[in-house]
């Protein structure tokens, strides 16, 4: 089956589609900074412009390409049979949608940064922060958040305090994975970590930084209901209960046995939970009960877990982007150990119908296509 069409997969001599966005963003933190002399700042807006027009038309054309594939498939599909058109039928959608969101995801993320404390911060600790927050990645738990707000009728705008809480989260949790006493990897998303760039001590604080960031952000909501139910939604989510427990979990579980139900809590702590709260903030910021997604969040929660437990059996360092095999080298408790590939195959395949069914209970009243979509997409995630 073909791959995704990339934003930047035009022009094999033409800077990429990332490329760009890194230096839109640098020139973005050109101009904030106010320093240039007005000739330089005329010439970075001009350049700006022209990189904005640019990406535009990247998206443009990629969503052109996905457009042309789906219409493909879609002829192909009306020669197989009903179920196998049911089961695929929304496969693009997740991925089309997540593609076109993560701009606007990424421009609230540096704007709910730059107006907050950690403007007044050190600048080191500042650079590291931003470094870890804003580095290229899917955003996958704010795109849920938005995406679970529209889904309950919501306005996404309304999601986004939240959604940027969420990365910040989860970006905390993958600089304090990384460190020599957790994990010990020297990188991530095919970049040195964070303690590798700036000293284990800068990497602990601005982890810290960034957990404090979730929660200044949420807070700053007018709608104080609305601030309090989302903290206590991610502070259970990420706390003794939730990520950090599920951390501790892993840890406690190296060298021994692994077991389908400790590998099970394990994954439903540590990533699931994360991913959970990810729905409720946005359903929740819709004004719905955050309860009603609370089953799907977790089967998905399961199924991201157990993809990245594949991934990391069977894919490379330059694929995944960090460093390859580290759960057998270091005993980690994971499907792979526990059931074996073709097990571990078997439960992912398990645990995406799982979300399949949870889904048409929750019954969604917008967006369904793209949340139908989304068990595939992380069945087939390439990262």
């Amino acid at each position: 089956m073909a791959k995704n069409p990339r934003p930047d997969a035009a022009g094999a001599g033409a800077p990429g589609f990332e490329e760009q966005m890194s230096r839109l963003e640098a020139l973005l933190a050109e101009l904030e900074g106010g320093k240039l002399p007005l000739e330089a700042g005329v010439e970075r807006y001009q350049e700006g412009v022209a990189l904005l027009r640019s990406l535009n038309e990247s998206l443009g054309s990629a969503e052109r390409r996905v457009e042309e594939l789906t219409a493909s498939l879609r002829r192909g599909w009306r020669s197989s049979s009903a179920r196998a058109t049911a089961a695929t039928a929304t496969m693009p959608e997740f991925a089309r949608w997540l593609a076109a969101a993560r701009p606007g995801i990424d421009a609230d993320l540096r704007a709910s940064l730059a107006a907050s404390s950690l403007a007044a911060a050190p600048p080191r600790l500042r650079e590291a922060v931003e470094q870890a927050a804003l580095a290229p990645g899917k955003r996958l738990r704010p795109a849920l958040c938005r995406l679970a707000c529209a889904a309950e009728g919501g306005d996404p705008r309304r999601a986004a305090p939240a959604a940027a809480a969420l990365e910040c989260i989860h970006a905390y949790s993958l600089v304090h994975d990384d460190l020599p006493c957790m994990d010990d990897d020297a990188l991530r998303r095919g970049e040195p970590t964070l303690h590798v760039r700036y000293g284990e001590a800068l990497a602990v604080l601005a982890g810290d930084a960034l957990q404090c960031l979730a929660f200044e952000l949420l807070a700053a909501q007018e709608d104080a209901a609305l601030a309090r139910d989302q903290a206590r939604i991610l502070a259970a989510a990420a706390g003794p209960r939730g990520m950090a427990g599920g951390q501790a979990l892993d840890m406690l579980a190296e060298g021994a046995a692994p077991r389908p139900a400790a590998v099970r809590a394990i994954h439903e702590a540590k990533t699931g939970a994360l991913l959970g709260a990810a729905f409720a903030c946005g359903a929740r910021a819709a004004g719905a009960d955050p309860r009603r997604w609370a089953e799907f969040g977790a089967a998905v929660g399961r199924l991201y877990q157990a993809t990245d437990d594949l991934l990391d059996a069977t894919r490379s360092s330059a694929e995944l982007g960090k460093t390859a095999g580290k759960d057998r080298a270091a005993g980690k408790a994971t499907l792979v150990a526990a059931l074996g590939l073709d097990g571990a195959r078997a439960a992912a395949r398990a645990e995406a119908e799982a979300a399949r069914a949870a889904l048409a209970a929750l019954a969604p009243g917008a967006r369904y296509d793209e949340l139908a979509g989304l068990p595939r997409y992380l069945e087939e995630r390439a990262r």
